[in-house]
C-alpha cells in the first residue's frame, strides 16, 4: 500500500463550477456588451436589463460573474447572485437578497414587506441581480420575478436562460416593460475547450497534471460544453489521484467522462419533482416516445402508484423544461396533428 499516495489536484478551487478566472476564453465580446449595458450604474442611473442564451457550458454564468466581480472591485454596488434552481419563487429570492444585505426587520414571511423593506433600504442606489438558471423558474412565476423585481429602485437585472423559449415565454407586457437587450453565447470551440482544460489544469493541476493529448481529448468529446470538460478533467484527475498516477491517464479520461456526464444530468434531475423523474425514466426505457403516449403511460404510472398526476397543462410545461434542460429532446412526430417525438438522454 503507498502511505504517500500521488496529489494530482495541488488546488480544487479552479476546478468547481463557482470559480471566475482571471482571464475568459473567447467572451471578450460578451463581456464588454454586458459591461456597456451596466455602465449607467456607474453615474447612479438604472441600467439597462440583460438576457443571455446559449447552450449549457457556454460560458454564460463565467463571464457574467467576471464582469459583476469586476464591477464590485471599482464600484460600491451590491451584486447578488440567485441560483434559481435552489430559489425558483419571488418570495425565496427576496429572503436571499434581504438576507445577504442584512436589512433589519425583513425576516416576515410576506414577499410584499420584504419588497417594502428591501426599496426603502436601496432607496435610488443602484443593485445588481443575476439571476442563474431563470429558465428554473415556471413561466407564471418568471413574470411575477421579473416585473416584481424590475420595480426595486434603480435595480439592473442580469437573466441567464439555455435558450429565448425562457423570455418568450414570458407575458408580451412584461417583455416590454423591462426590456432586456440579449446577449449570445456560441458553444466553445474544440480549440477554445483545449485552452480553457490547459489553463485550468495549470491552475489546479501543475504544469504536468494532464497532458496536452489529453486535453485535447476530453475537449472533443465536451462537444463544446466547458462546465462537462472541467467536471471531465475532475473527475480524471480524482480517478488518477486514487490509482496513484503521477498524471492523468487515458483511463482516468473515460472513466471521468463517463462520471461527469452521468453526474450532470443526476443533478438536473435532482433538483426537479419527482413527477419530471418519472417522465424522464418513461422516455428512457421506450428510448422515443410520442407526446400523447409519454401522458397515457405517465398517467398509468400513477393509478398503480396511487399518485395524483399533474394536471396536462403542467404536464405540457414539465415536458418543456425537460427539453430546455437537454434531459430530453424533441421534434415534430412524422404523423398527422401537432404531436411531438420525444427522445430521452442517456
Amino acid at each position: 500500500m503507498n502511505d504517500h499516495p500521488t496529489r494530482i489536484i495541488l488546488d480544487d478551487a479552479p476546478l468547481r463550477e463557482d470559480f471566475v478566472p482571471a482571464d475568459l476564453v473567447a467572451r471578450d465580446t460578451q463581456a464588454r456588451l454586458i459591461e456597456a449595458r451596466l455602465e449607467p450604474l456607474r453615474s447612479s442611473r438604472k441600467p439597462v436589463h440583460l438576457w443571455l442564451h446559449g447552450a449549457p457550458g457556454s460560458g454564460k454564468t463565467a463571464t457574467a460573474r467576471a464582469v459583476l466581480a469586476r464591477i464590485q472591485r471599482e464600484t460600491a454596488v451590491p451584486c447578488l447572485v440567485v441560483n434559481c434552481w435552489v430559489r425558483d419563487t419571488l418570495y425565496e429570492i427576496l429572503d436571499q437578497i434581504v438576507t445577504e444585505l442584512k436589512i433589519f426587520r425583513a425576516e416576515e414571511h410576506r414577499s410584499s414587506v420584504k419588497m417594502e423593506r428591501l426599496q426603502r433600504h436601496l432607496g435610488n442606489r443602484c443593485m445588481i441581480i443575476l439571476l442563474d438558471e431563470i429558465d428554473r423558474i415556471a413561466p407564471c412565476e418568471r413574470a411575477r420575478v421579473l416585473y416584481s423585481l424590475d420595480a426595486i429602485g434603480n435595480t439592473g437585472l442580469i437573466c441567464i436562460s439555455n435558450t429565448l423559449g425562457a423570455l418568450c415565454e414570458v407575458e408580451k407586457r412584461i417583455v416590454s416593460r423591462i426590456n432586456p437587450r440579449t446577449v449570445s453565447f456560441e458553444p466553445y470551440s474544440a480549440g477554445e475547450a483545449v485552452e480553457i482544460l490547459t489553463r485550468r489544469a495549470e491552475l489546479a493541476l501543475g504544469q504536468n497534471g494532464c497532458p496536452a493529448h489529453l486535453a485535447k481529448r476530453i475537449a472533443a468529446v465536451s462537444n463544446g460544453d466547458a462546465r462537462v470538460a472541467i467536471q471531465t478533467l475532475r473527475n480524471a484527475a480524482e480517478a488518477a489521484q486514487r490509482a496513484g498516477h503521477e498524471a492523468i491517464m487515458p483511463s482516468d479520461v473515460s472513466a471521468g467522462w463517463n462520471d461527469a456526464h452521468a453526474t450532470t444530468s443526476g443533478q438536473m434531475l435532482a433538483n426537479l419533482t419527482e413527477d419530471h423523474r418519472m417522465l424522464c425514466q418513461i422516455a428512457r426505457q421506450q428510448k422515443e416516445v410520442l407526446c400523447t403516449a409519454l401522458w397515457e403511460t405517465y398517467l398509468d404510472r400513477c393509478s398503480q402508484a396511487n399518485r395524483k398526476p399533474i394536471a396536462p397543462r403542467t404536464f405540457s410545461a414539465y415536458v418543456n423544461q425537460l427539453v430546455r434542460l437537454g434531459l430530453l429532446t424533441c421534434e415534430r412526430a412524422r404523423v398527422k396533428g401537432n404531436v411531438r417525438l420525444l427522445r430521452a438522454d442517456k
